[in-house]
């Protein structure tokens, strides 16, 4: 996996062109969600608020940490995340 992907994320995230319809950001989900399952980053969880967790990846990504996250509300696998996606279910 190349560093290009990573970028790329961050490049759509910051297009707000790129957000007109909900299926938008659901596919943003799963290429997230495809990149941290495929590159292994390491899981950090906050010392502070064990609810609260980071990613750090590697030295190929310039040891990068994500935002805080918080787990109670995030997916962490593929197939959960679309089995739980209500636009999915009406």
């Amino acid at each position: 996996m190349s560093k290009y992907l990573l970028d790329d994320l961050q490049a759509s995230v910051r297009d707000r062109q790129a957000f007109t319809k909900l299926d938008d950001y659901a596919k943003l989900c799963e290429e997230f969600l495809h990149f941290i399952n495929k590159t292994k980053p390491t899981r950090i969880i906050s010392p502070n608020s064990a609810n609260y967790i980071f990613y750090q990846y590697d030295k190929r990504y310039d040891n990068k940490i994500t935002r805080p996250v918080n787990s109670d509300l995030f997916i962490e696998s593929v197939s959960d995340f679309r089995s739980g996606r209500v636009d999915k279910l009406a």
